[in-house]
């Protein structure tokens, strides 16, 4: 297994890990569980490679990052600050492919980012927090024809469905959860409608006309925000972050800014069908846990929980962060398609404190498997799960060590005390 990590310096790092020999020395293993949860594990270094351009330049930090196919072969797609989307070969480094978004990073104060990225075989899907949407097919066997669409502004996430890739959901700030379904605005016309639909019906707290709802194509859901609080004030709302817990795209879970954890479903309701507050912080990312009924979550202040989203109850903590987390990722990724129960999980995370660390999800006690500094602060984490090829470390085995010892004290000289020398130590002490 293999990670990939990128920063706000535009670096794109890969990191393995080395394996130990299962021989180890006896007093090493029981050093090993003596440790507590957030303490770093011991053993040999981590292999760090820099993939593409390793020049720092915060103008081309990585802001989205997924894997791809390009050519017949697996890449990175890295998504940066100046509107670049690159496809950098995990192998070698190279940058096999570069395509430009001219909404990102656009004049004086480099307005606009991407909020969303995502490719499947054939098509590439990017979205900005501007609002810009685009298919871009990289084939002629591509099912999705080339789309541009004008959605609205104020974006903070867009998550393509993995299975149905045709469907996506957007949120933000003050705009609730919207699905859409490409298929249904392919034509001009649908695509025409949609941005007045969106510019006055979206907006949270707007009344929608009757005549509105006619041109809605395109949305097969559109959440509803949660009643008035206690005050009879409107509860306002901040998506920071969206998942799909379900095959047919019925299911959904966002996480907000003000530290809550709404779960969706599309044929029951437009309001949330749960909605609890967790912690007392901002919450930044989410990622699918063990299985769809588990999330984990970070916030703005190094806390990383895993929350049922069938009760909204904490069910564990996750130690030893120092910042901020910034990107989540769980191997292996469960498959909506056909769940499974592997006999081992990972939470894989990168944070503000320039750390990669890895923790193990099966104990009670989730202790850091791994953990390397990376000098940058790191904004997103990839994971490749199919990559076999570790590195083997051979360590000294208990018999290399136990001669090493043996000579160590062979060549300590002795030392020698008589007793006339006891004697007057003795009595200097009673003396003093």
């Amino acid at each position: 297994m293999k990670y990939y990590t990128g920063d706000e310096g535009g670096l794109v790092k890969g990191i393995s890990f080395p394996v130990p020999d299962i021989s180890k020395h006896k007093h090493k293993l029981k050093r090993e569980e003596s440790k507590k949860p957030g303490e770093t594990p011991a053993g040999p270094q981590p292999v760090v490679t820099s993939l593409g351009d390793s020049k720092i330049d915060k103008e081309e930090a990585v802001q989205h990052m997924c894997w791809g196919n390009w050519e017949g072969k697996k890449h990175i797609i890295v998504a940066r600050k100046n509107g670049k989307i690159q496809f950098i070969s995990p192998d070698d480094g190279s940058i096999a492919k570069e395509i430009r978004e001219e909404h990102v990073g656009v004049g004086e104060k480099k307005e606009g980012k991407f909020v969303g990225l995502f490719m499947n075989d054939s098509t590439l899907i990017t979205c900005t927090d501007t609002g810009h949407l685009r298919y871009i097919p990289l084939t002629s066997e591509s099912p999705h024809p080339a789309l541009h669409l004008q959605l609205t502004s104020d974006l903070c996430r867009m998550r393509v469905h993995p299975i149905q890739n045709h469907i996506f959901a957007v949120g933000g700030k003050e705009r609730e959860l919207t699905v859409y379904d490409v298929t249904a605005l392919n034509s001009d016309e649908a695509s025409k409608a949609l941005a007045p639909a969106m510019e006055n019906g979206e907006r949270s707290g707007h009344n929608r006309h009757k005549k509105e709802k006619k041109e809605d194509k395109g949305v097969i859901f559109r959440a509803k925000n949660v009643k008035n609080d206690f005050l009879d004030l409107r509860v306002p709302v901040w998506i920071t972050d969206i998942e799909w817990l379900s095959e047919d795209a019925t299911k959904l879970v966002v996480a907000t800014r003000h530290h809550k954890i709404r779960v969706y479903d599309t044929k029951a309701a437009r309001r949330p069908a749960l909605d609890v507050e967790v912690g007392q912080h901002p919450i930044t990312s989410l990622c699918v846990g063990r299985s769809a009924d588990e999330v984990i979550i970070s916030d703005t202040t190094s806390n990383v929980f895993a929350v049922d989203v069938q009760t909204g109850k904490i069910m564990s903590q996750y130690k030893g962060f120092a910042g901020s987390v910034t990107s989540l990722h769980v191997s292996p990724t469960v498959n909506l398609a056909s769940p499974t129960t592997p006999s081992s999980f990972m939470l894989i995370s990168v944070s503000l404190d320039r750390f990669l660390r890895v923790h193990e999800m099966i104990s009670v006690h989730r202790r850091i498997e791994h953990k390397v500094y990376l000098k940058q602060r790191l904004s997103c984490v990839l994971v490749d799960e199919e990559d076999e090829e570790l590195v083997e470390v051979k360590e000294e085995s208990e018999s290399e060590v136990d001669e090493e010892e043996r000579e160590l004290w062979e060549k300590m000289t002795m030392v020698e005390q008589n007793d006339e020398e006891r004697k007057k130590r003795k009595k200097r002490r009673k003396v003093e």
